[in-house]
């Protein structure tokens, strides 16, 4: 059973990364499960029309709200066809043009990689950025304060792509934490088998720290779309093994940008002492220990 799960598990995360470096979704079809095929239909990777039919609706609103869409009385009929409209080609419309690059700003964004490869610039106040700037140079009249609550709201059609084309790690974690809780329920149990007693442990020990460490990259880089998978998961995840990347932990927390992951890896830190003290009190006062070197260092410098 563990064997099937650390295979499922790692079966997500390879797709899960293809996907995200050669944005092709026709490499996915070929071999999933048929109870993954919503992860890995074209969907996953680009706004629905249905997304897209709220992005034009959000900019006729605010178009209407401002009263720039006055000029426009006569060609009410046309407008309203436009809306309706499912074919993005004809781009002689100027809201037209701007919903492609809005489309296509959102879509952009959503394939980023994962959170520790950004720069330390959360993706949202990024994709935000671009919008706010596409918006503003469209020559529609719109000031900073007109676009604030469409941006809001372009930004949540943004996070449901997102967490789309992310959802594949979230299977994955879900895999390895899986595996962690049945080879740990193993190891109580005794349950092995006496002959290679020792080179069975050692491989297991290999799959444990093998599935913490994808674990743990899954959460500081997905950690915000997957939220609400990780966080009832994390919640049960067997602690023992979590004590072999505890320096990962304490690093992270006080230096990752997101404060989403940073109370996820709080919450695990939380739980690990309870259960073990001594696994984070050592690790803290090594870190005491370099931070005051490194004081000590600099004030020797100055």
């Amino acid at each position: 059973m563990g064997k099937s799960w650390i295979s499922y598990a790692s079966w997500c995360f390879k797709q899960a990364k293809d996907s995200q470096l050669n944005n092709n979704e026709a490499a996915l079809r070929s071999c999933f499960s048929p109870i993954l095929i919503s992860e890995v239909s074209p969907e996953r990777f680009k706004l629905t029309k249905d997304e897209v039919q709220q992005v034009k609706s959000l900019i006729l609103n605010l178009l209407q709200d401002k009263g720039d869409m006055k000029c426009f009385k006569d060609e009410q009929e046309g407008w309203k066809f436009w809306l309706d409209s499912q074919e993005q080609s004809n781009s002689d419309n100027p809201l037209t043009t701007l919903v492609l690059q809005l489309v296509n700003i959102i879509e952009t964004v959503a394939a980023a990689p994962g959170a520790e490869n950004c720069g330390g610039e959360s993706l949202s106040v990024m994709l935000s950025s671009r919008l706010k700037i596409c918006l503003l140079n469209a020559n529609l009249g719109l000031r900073e304060s007109d676009v604030i609550s469409t941006l809001d709201d372009l930004v949540n059609i943004w996070w449901s792509l997102r967490r789309r084309r992310v959802s594949l790690f979230g299977h994955a974690a879900y895999g390895y934490i899986q595996y962690l809780s049945y080879s740990s329920t193993q190891l109580c149990q005794n349950q092995m088998p006496v002959s290679n007693d020792e080179s069975l442990k050692q491989k297991t020990g290999s799959y444990t720290l093998r599935a913490i460490l994808y674990i743990l990259h899954i959460l500081l880089n997905y950690g915000v779309e997957l939220k609400d998978t990780l966080e009832s998961a994390l919640m049960v995840v067997p602690l023992l093994p979590w004590q072999e990347v505890t320096p990962q932990l304490f690093a992270r927390i006080s230096s990752h940008h997101e404060q989403v992951i940073r109370k996820h890896l709080e919450g695990l830190l939380i739980m690990l002492a309870k259960q073990s003290p001594c696994s984070i009190v050592y690790p803290t006062l090594v870190m005491l220990m370099l931070m005051k070197r490194g004081l000590q260092k600099s004030y020797i410098m100055c």
